[in-house]
């Protein structure tokens, strides 16, 4: 096969760590670099002699493209020859720290972009993702690798393992399929079906039981803790916080009684008045990550109020609020993948800070 590389890439730096494929393109592994390295910073660091790694391709805070090991070599990424000889591996640049290594719009938009050139080239017809470890080279069902599979890493960080289904979605879009398209395995008549205790569905660490019975793990689920079901969707969840006392109605308008709720939920001075103070106590709201957060219904009345329908304002994030944080975050330039995520754009735009 003919390897060609991206044209999308407008640096290049040939790192001297690869060596020829031995196998064909049929996966991809999105890595973090784990602090803002511009792309000519971090193909020095993998030029250099005395660090043996490096990337097939990395990805800018702002959006831009470096070109680090041809396609037609593999990379020395991700901890494991077999996976690096067929996969095509990109770090992406960090705007946040740990340990959620969040990154920024412009990268995530960039990287996108090249998942699809990168699919389209090498007749990949979409990217597939279940997180699930043992479909390590069943690339029919899951195309998609991460680091922390190969070695007791973080990478590619919370931020990016939580968007990868997002990311699956988005570059199937562009290429005119979809993973929903991929049929689902039946489940084996012996597989027991088990609810798992964690802080998230990506943290295993922080597991504290599983329990075939969901009452039982309910029962079981401290404060801060989500119940997952065997497949990773969250079922049950437990807020650390207390529940925020009630803004009368009467306090002024629909933002400004928003924005003293949220203020009460996150333990910032309610004064009403939004800024640096109050952002940096946001959280991150999502259907499986603080999702009966006391800013939760602070958050469904105001876009209710303002034409985003979040449903009832019963206090938990569920498809309707996923839904209607997508719409608002399309119609202000945010990515558009449900989750308001803590101190970053959706919360900007939500208070009116940017």
């Amino acid at each position: 096969m003919a390897y060609t590389n991206s044209p999308l890439a407008v640096y290049r730096s040939i790192s001297p760590h690869s060596s020829p494929r031995t196998h064909a393109i049929d996966t991809v592994t999105i890595h973090c670099m784990a602090g803002n390295l511009t792309i000519e910073a971090c193909g020095t660091l993998f030029s250099s002699s005395s660090r043996i790694a490096s990337s097939n391709y990395g990805v800018g805070s702002d959006g831009r493209i470096a070109l680090y090991v041809e396609e037609k070599d593999r990379s020395m990424c991700s901890s494991d020859s077999v996976n690096d000889n067929r996969a095509v591996t990109i770090e992406v640049a960090n705007d946040g720290g740990a340990p959620d290594w969040h990154v920024s719009d412009k990268a995530m938009h960039a990287l996108i972009e090249l998942l699809t050139d990168i699919c389209r080239r090498n007749h990949i017809e979409g990217l597939r993702w279940e997180a699930d470890r043992s479909l390590i080279g069943n690339t029919d069902r899951q195309n998609m690798t991460v680091h922390r599979w190969f070695a007791p890493k973080a990478c590619p960080g919370n931020y990016l393992y939580d968007r990868h289904s997002y990311i699956a979605e988005e570059v199937s879009r562009k290429l005119g399929t979809s993973p929903a398209q991929t049929p689902e395995p039946a489940t084996p008549p012996l597989q027991k079906k088990l609810y798992r205790i964690r802080r998230s569905w990506s943290d295993s660490r922080s597991q504290t039981g599983a329990f075939s019975s969901l009452k039982n793990a309910k029962a079981a689920c401290p404060d801060g803790y989500t119940v997952f079901d065997s497949s990773g969707n969250a079922v049950y969840s437990r807020a650390s916080a207390q529940t925020a006392p009630p803004v009368p109605e009467s306090a002024g308008t629909a933002y400004e009684i928003f924005v003293r709720e949220l203020q009460a939920a996150t333990g910032a001075v309610a004064d009403g008045c939004a800024g640096a103070g109050t952002l940096s106590k946001t959280v991150t709201l999502s259907k499986i990550r603080n999702n009966r957060h006391p800013a939760v219904k602070a958050v469904q009345k105001y876009l209710n109020s303002i034409g985003y329908d979040c449903g009832a304002p019963d206090g938990i994030a569920g498809p309707k609020f996923e839904r209607a944080v997508k719409a608002f975050q399309k119609a202000n330039g945010c990515i558009a993948d449900g989750e308001i995520t803590a101190g970053m754009n959706t919360w900007k735009k939500l208070l009116k800070l940017s």
